[in-house]
């Protein structure tokens, strides 16, 4: 686990904190089913932690790009092209299977160190996030 990690997974843990004080009370029901589903795959939690942070780096992207594209629509709608010599909309923000974040360049699962032990936390997030989203 490099910092990156350790920051995604520092912030997950801080967002469910915050979402657990603010939420209705649990349906015990549900609670117990979800604690027996853990005993019988305790690897679990390490893969939905992985799923909700790509989810969340993704979904980011996707509101980044919401905003570039209705400033493109205005900017056709006004005469403008915002500087562009095209007139063209902005292209795509980031490439196939990467998260991107607000500025545009490529997040967590973009470059920097794998991990001391094979490829880390984050590195093996997209897999994790990739199942989840096809069920």
């Amino acid at each position: 686990m490099n910092e990156r990690d350790r920051q995604a997974i520092t912030t997950l843990f801080d967002t469910l904190a915050a979402v657990g004080e603010l939420s209705p009370p649990r349906d015990s029901e549900a609670e117990v089913y979800i604690r027996e589903r853990l005993v019988r795959q305790p690897a679990a939690p390490y893969h939905m932690a992985q799923t909700i942070v790509i989810q969340r780096e993704a979904l980011k992207a996707a509101e980044t790009r919401i905003k570039e594209l209705q400033a493109a629509v205005l900017s056709v709608a006004t005469g403008s092209n915002g500087g562009r010599d095209d007139g063209k909309a902005p292209g795509p923000v980031g490439g196939a299977g990467k998260a991107t974040t607000e500025a545009g360049s490529t997040s967590v699962l973009g470059g920097g160190s794998a991990g001391r032990h094979g490829q880390g936390f984050l590195a093996g997030a997209a897999t994790a996030a990739t199942g989840a989203a096809g069920d």
